[in-house]
């Protein structure tokens, strides 16, 4: 992190909170930038975990770089997900939805939304899934990939994209972002003071091996007050790829206000759902984010998004237990007072908004 990127409250001592913006008047802290080569080094990774909490606590997100991504991997996902858009419409009905156990392909162009997706998932093996119900169902055992063809346009004889290598290129992308997010398990753990594995129960072997990966293209639309994608949340980690430079992704803050989050190239944004945050007692702030659409129909805005699926058979119930009992944090070093004080806070709901004020997807 540069001089020039350095944060506002980046010389007060890790022991002391960041300064409390009490006025609505007052702007929304800006996101944070870490660099996650500082999390491999032994002398940095103090100081990094010491950033990596300020995030969730406080933003929910963060952009991250140096994530050991090779660049041409980043530039070959970028342009597939271009070319996904591109594919012939028959070709993209051939690979709807619908027609996957999994719910993998094309998922359409979104209702009462400027937004059209595709999905894959892990090829999982084995068709036991498809029996299960459908919050089971959705780890595939098999993904609906595009070939090439025609062109998506009216010129007679077009050719579209070459797609021979994009199953490759999302497997290659899915691998490292899997690895990556469970790096990320581990980390915010330590960032917390909870003990290494905090989080392992709630991921089976299948969980553990999933990953689903969305395409999402933003298009300008004839409705101005028609977003390009609602007020959203997943349910744990997410990490966004921006495939090019056109804005829209937007977050709400905890009170109320709307940051906006402009294209990074070669960074992710690292998004925190609702999951994580009743998993740690709301420590960790997850806040709804949604895309608003490009300003002109010149470009696209184009993302690609990982994001990391608890077991199916997790409940509710086990979620809001936590991972480790409130009345023990003052034990762990990591939970200084007002950490602690802050979590059980936000717990009972006396924080700006109320537990279930905060977890409902609106803006």
């Amino acid at each position: 992190m540069s001089a020039e990127e350095t944060p506002v409250f980046a010389t007060l001592p890790p022991s002391d909170p960041p300064p409390e913006y009490e006025a609505p008047s007052m702007p929304p802290l800006p996101l944070l930038l870490l660099d996650h080569s500082n999390a491999l080094s032994a002398e940095k990774k103090p100081e990094f975990l010491y950033w990596l909490r300020m995030a969730l606590l406080y933003h929910g997100s963060f952009y991250l770089i140096n994530t050991g991504i090779p660049e041409d991997l980043f530039d070959e996902t970028s342009r597939a997900a271009a070319d996904l858009f591109k594919v012939d419409p028959s070709e993209k009905q051939r690979c709807s939805v619908s027609n996957s156990s999994g719910f993998t392909g094309w998922a359409g162009i979104a209702e009462n939304e400027y937004r059209e997706t595709w999905e894959f998932a892990s090829e999982l093996p084995g068709s036991d899934e498809a029996k299960r119900p459908a919050a089971a169902r959705i780890r595939s055992s098999g993904n609906q990939y595009p070939t090439s063809g025609p062109a998506s346009s009216s010129s007679a004889g077009a050719q579209g994209p070459d797609l021979s290598n994009l199953p490759q290129t999302i497997k290659a992308f899915q691998k490292f972002l899997r690895d990556l997010a469970f790096t990320y398990n581990e980390l915010v753990a330590e960032a917390l003071g909870l003990p290494s594995g905090s989080f392992d129960s709630l991921f089976d072997q299948n969980a553990a091996a999933q990953g689903r990966i969305k395409f999402s293209r933003y298009f300008h639309g004839e409705d101005p007050a028609v977003l390009g994608e609602g007020p959203y949340r997943d349910a744990w980690l997410s990490f966004t790829l921006f495939a090019n430079d056109v804005p829209g992704i937007e977050i709400r803050s905890e009170r109320g206000q709307t940051l906006q989050i402009p294209p990074l190239p070669s960074a992710l944004l690292v998004q925190t759902g609702t999951a994580l945050s009743f998993a740690t007692h709301q420590a960790v702030l997850s806040l709804p984010h949604r895309v608003i659409q490009p300003a002109t129909a010149a470009e696209a805005a184009l993302t690609v998004r990982f994001r990391m699926e608890i077991s199916p058979d997790v409940k509710f119930k086990d979620l809001l237990d936590g991972v480790v009992d409130l009345n023990n944090c003052q034990e762990t070093p990591q939970w200084s007072p007002w950490l602690l004080e802050r979590v059980k806070q936000r717990s009972s709901g006396k924080t700006t908004r109320s537990l279930g004020e905060s977890h409902r997807n609106r803006w």
